[in-house]
């Protein structure tokens, strides 16, 4: 009877595996949502910008929303593409029967532009054209494999049979809107029409779509025709500022003026980072935006250290005073698009926008999702999975003979289907406590049984 009193360590072992399992649980639900994921142009770190492989591969590392640009063919058709022009991103260039659609057009405030224009072609001809990288230091070797893709075929590859469930969003960029008015082809209620058509409609528009612009005149208009469809216009319109120059001066009355209506600000990253000159980024003009040649954007104007809380420019907390989340881009993998103080380690800069001890800012426009699925999952998805802790707890006060008990609570976990990013705690993490508990219990009843028995045939 003394052992039974003594309770035996393997009982031991679960009750305290279950109790650990349970903390951890609490400890998650406590713990802040990681950031939203926005994928720019699908994952374009080796597949070409904005085509249906890019977009499914940032599927596939768990984005949560595509982003992507809606521009319009001569006949009227929304097809997705970086830019007004095919030049730099399709293989127009090596098609003698698209010279003669080589324009210099102007597309507004005194900017001209020369190319082929998705304007001036059909549908029919603009699927004539294969897509291809648009970073020339990227990886050209899936160039001309994949098609120009339309709205109405991007939204099909989210709610196809395979995606679905995911339930993954699209981010809608108006490019160059001033250029189609003029043109007399008002982009926005096109781009309502296909999205109604596609299935998006009030009953899940707030979760699944972000309209975006740089123009609130745009937004509005966006506003206008979500009134129509009974659509809330706050949970989608994100007003994007981009940077130039020199800082841009955003008033309060235009934040004001956003705030109204909208639900994010995303601004060019180097907005929220206090920059300073730094001679190795090879650049003479000041910082904070980044400009061709240049080797990186600056320095931080206090070094920064990983593992101390980042410090972000006061336009994030301006933002946040007016409850507008904040969602900067472009996040990419090169380190000329860093402060030098990261390293070229596109991991460290995610830390001090989004970690732990980030600036807190609620999402970031990448274009290399699988860099960052690999930083969710040590930064953000392992603080919220409470079964690799567990384990490790469990095997540390489990003595040498036990610990298979330990090995099996880990093999468990990794069987865990990892959580969506960007979603508070899953309700698998509760089931799989309530499972624990229940093993647990079973197993030292079992055990209890079982040394009772013995110490009556001892006795």
């Amino acid at each position: 009877m003394r052992r039974l009193m003594g309770m035996p360590s393997p009982v031991a072992c679960c009750l305290s595996l279950a109790a650990l399992s349970l903390a951890c649980s609490f400890s998650a639900a406590a713990g802040t949502a990681a950031p939203v994921i926005i994928a720019e142009g699908g994952s374009t770190c080796i597949l070409p910008d904005e085509t249906l492989a890019a977009f499914q591969a940032a599927i596939d590392d768990g984005a949560n929303f595509l982003s992507m640009h809606v521009v319009a063919t001569k006949d009227g058709e929304l097809v997705v593409r970086p830019d007004v022009t095919l030049d730099g991103n399709t293989n127009v260039r090596n098609l003698r029967q698209f010279n003669q659609y080589r324009t210099v057009t102007n597309i507004g405030n005194g900017r001209k532009k020369t190319g082929v224009f998705v304007a001036d072609l059909t549908l029919d001809q603009v699927k004539q054209l294969y897509a291809v990288q648009t970073f020339k230091f990227r990886d050209i070797s899936y160039n001309s494999r994949y098609r120009v893709p339309t709205l109405k075929e991007v939204l099909d590859l989210v709610n196809s049979d395979a995606n679905k469930a995911k339930k993954v969003g699209v981010a809608i960029h108006t490019k160059e809107p001033g250029y189609y008015n003029e043109l007399g082809s008002d982009l926005v209620p096109r781009i309502m029409r296909v999205l109604n058509e596609g299935g998006f409609d009030a009953s899940n528009f707030a979760d699944r779509v972000k309209l975006q612009s740089y123009h609130m005149p745009v937004l509005e208009e966006f506003r206008a025709e979500m009134d129509k469809a009974g659509i809330p216009p706050k949970a989608s319109l994100v007003l994007l500022v981009a940077c130039t120059g020199r800082v841009p001066i955003i008033s309060d009355e235009v934040l004001d003026e956003f705030a109204r209506i909208g639900h994010a600000l995303a601004p060019e990253k180097e907005l929220l980072e206090d920059l300073t000159y730094a001679e190795e980024c090879g650049s003479i003009i000041s910082p904070p935006c980044w400009k061709t040649g240049q080797f990186c954007t600056g320095k931080l104007a206090e070094p920064y250290t990983r593992g101390l809380t980042a410090k972000a420019t006061p336009l994030l907390s301006r933002a946040h005073n007016r409850s507008l989340a904040v969602y900067p881009y472009v996040f990419r993998n090169e380190g000329r698009y860093m402060a030098v103080d990261f390293a070229a380690d596109l991991q460290q800069e995610l830390d001090y926008f989004a970690g732990p001890l980030g600036m807190g800012v609620d999402g970031l426009y990448v274009d290399c999702t699988r860099t960052s699925s690999e930083w969710m999952l040590a930064r953000h998805v392992q603080l919220k999975t409470p079964t690799s802790k567990v384990a490790a707890a469990a095997a540390a006060t489990v003595a040498a003979g036990k610990a298979a008990a330990a090995r099996a609570a880990d093999a468990a976990s990794t069987r865990i289907k990892t959580p969506r990013p960007g979603n508070t705690v899953p309700t698998w993490v509760f089931a799989l406590v309530v499972v624990s508990l229940a093993l647990a219990s079973v197993l030292a009843v079992i055990l209890v049984l079982r040394n009772s028995r013995r110490s009556s045939r001892n006795m």
